[in-house]
């Protein structure tokens, strides 16, 4: 449910620093050379443009073997779905802020950056 993601993609946000970001990326549907078009012309677009990708790493270590098993859940969801969350917004907003180009062509934002900024600001002003 859109809520419940809502929820798993804000406690990601509030919980973790810049050296921790490497799993977060955003996503474009339709690709993102389109999206960075759409919102160039209309930041307002980037909820529902942008999609948020967070991917949750687990190790676990089986206790006959020791071996260790790795698990990987992906969550995608538009960027909208955090709009309500205060906290989360403001957490996005100081990571994108401090991030360097290099980090920001490596996650696909480095076109989209200013845009997802002056949305999110508007999402905090409203």
């Amino acid at each position: 449910p859109p809520r419940a993601r809502a929820q798993i993609h804000g406690a990601f946000l509030r919980r973790v620093s810049p050296a921790h970001m490497e799993t977060m990326r955003f996503s474009c549907e339709p690709p993102e050379y389109f999206a960075a078009r759409v919102l160039r012309a209309d930041h307002r677009k980037a909820g529902d443009t942008l999609w948020l990708r967070v991917e949750r790493q687990t190790f676990l270590r089986l206790p006959e073997t020791g071996a260790l098993a790795f698990g990987i859940h992906t969550y995608s969801d538009p960027l909208s779905t955090i709009a309500q969350d205060r906290e989360s917004l403001g957490a996005l907003h100081r990571l994108l802020s401090g991030y360097n180009d290099e980090r920001l062509a490596y996650g696909g934002m480095l076109a989209t950056r200013p845009a997802i900024l002056r949305w999110i600001e508007d999402q905090l002003a409203g």
